[in-house]
């Protein structure tokens, strides 16, 4: 494991499942293939990701410059949502 700049990762297109204007950049691993597999993802201010779900473990990093907000949610509750503040 080692550190990734971002300005070190290929970036290309996030995939058809996500609203376009995200980036995405593999980090390790192969997401097309079992096993564990890193991200990162770049989006524009104001950017919103459908609700889903994934079949597999995966990790997405997520650099802020503002806020991110994340909903959850599972079948017997309502969505709550959790702030995510950028660091200073």
């Amino acid at each position: 494991m080692g550190a990734f700049s971002p300005d070190k990762l290929q970036w290309g297109p996030a995939p058809d499942v996500l609203a376009a204007g995200a980036q995405l950049a593999v980090v390790e691993g192969d997401p097309t293939k079992p096993g564990s597999y890193t991200m990162r993802l770049k989006m524009p201010a104001g950017y919103k990701i459908a609700p889903h779900h994934h079949a597999r473990r995966e990790h997405v990093t997520v650099r802020l410059s503002s806020a991110f907000l994340r909903a959850t949610e599972d079948l017997c509750s309502q969505p709550v949502i959790h702030s995510i503040a950028a660091l200073a």
